[in-house]
């Protein structure tokens, strides 16, 4: 019987896949993130978050949005692995 020992170019195929595989994922993250985001800016409610009170919750970032008592626009503050990036609140 043959044994067959990974070669070079066998190494480079699956690394390159690798980084193709994981490039696509960080796309595909980045999009959900930038779509809710602009939702959030917006005015609209993010669309892959949970919803907990106002407090919308995705993978790695999250919205704390809530109408303002007097002029009813939605107001937004966004975290991003829980450090806050923006906010449009008002006092």
């Amino acid at each position: 019987m043959k044994t067959e020992r990974c070669t070079k170019g066998a190494f480079a195929m699956t690394l390159k896949t690798i980084i193709r595989i994981t490039a696509v994922i960080i796309f595909l993250y980045a999009a959900v993130v930038f779509v809710d985001y602009g939702r959030a800016v917006n005015g609209s409610y993010p669309i892959f978050c949970i919803n907990n009170n106002g407090h919308y919750q995705g993978l790695g970032y999250s919205y704390d949005m809530y109408p303002h008592p007097i002029t009813g626009e939605v107001e937004y503050s966004f975290y991003l692995f829980g450090c806050q990036v923006e906010s449009n609140f008002t006092n």
